[in-house]
């Protein structure tokens, strides 16, 4: 599969070729680099040179598409970039299972395997106790993330905001311990997440930590989405733990 194939297929499974996204890169600039664009061709073509090269990220909710005017189409060092309030909708939330290992360093082989298999238990965890279906499953370039489709569009209301800061409060009381840690502070609506087929390069590449590239695993059931009824169901689950 090309890069060019690669590209296209996450903004397949994720549904960016309908919708306006930005992409942001992190390292390897002058500064932080960013550009928001609504075509899957033109941002290849543009961020394309960049991506197996440099880490980079993409906005995963649904975006006010008055920013567009931001920096359309392009790459720009010290743009504006997205912040919660350019967020009108949910349409994912994002469940992120990393290896434990000390921060700025990439994961050895078996700390990967660990999250990979946390992020199993996770994946039937939600769906014995509340029915979620198949998310998206990516390999991260160290751990596991899982993309679970909303039904319809959730606006992004301080109310939605705290259910799914309490839905992953939940996962990480439940599955957190010394081999994967579920992270609890991605539920902000700006979230950005790591573009399947970037890579991932933390620290000093050596031999059993080696840089490697993120890449979906499963693209997950598009035709069902999850209710606010079964996040609900999981948040009052932590409520019972606390």
């Amino acid at each position: 599969m090309t890069d060019f194939q690669k590209f296209m297929k996450a903004f397949h499974v994720y549904n960016l070729d309908k919708r306006i996204i930005e992409i942001r890169f992190l390292h390897g600039f002058h500064g932080i680099a960013s550009g928001y664009f609504n075509n899957p061709e033109e941002a290849f073509n543009e961020v394309g040179k960049y991506w197996r090269d440099y880490t980079s990220y993409f906005t995963l909710q649904g975006l006010n598409e008055d920013i567009m005017a931001r920096n359309p189409n392009k790459l720009k060092i010290g743009t504006h970039m997205t912040s919660d309030g350019d967020v009108k909708y949910y349409l994912f939330i994002h469940v992120d299972i990393d290896p434990v290992r000390p921060s700025g360093i990439q994961a050895t082989d078996e700390e990967a395997k660990g999250a990979y298999k946390r992020a199993k238990e996770v994946i039937d965890f939600l769906h014995t106790t509340a029915d979620f279906p198949m998310p998206i499953v990516v390999f991260s370039g160290n751990g596991t993330t899982l993309d679970y489709r909303f039904e319809t569009p959730v606006p992004t209301s301080k109310e939605n905001i705290d259910l799914m800061k309490s839905f992953l409060e939940t996962l990480a009381m439940l599955f957190s311990d010394n081999v994967a840690d579920i992270d609890r502070k991605v539920y902000n609506p700006a979230r950005i997440i790591k573009l399947p087929g970037t890579i991932s390069a933390k620290g000093t590449h050596t031999e059993d930590r080696p840089y490697r590239y993120s890449r979906i695993i499963e693209e997950g059931d598009v035709n069902i989405g999850v209710t606010i009824s079964q996040f609900q169901e999981i948040a009052s689950i932590g409520k019972e733990i606390k």
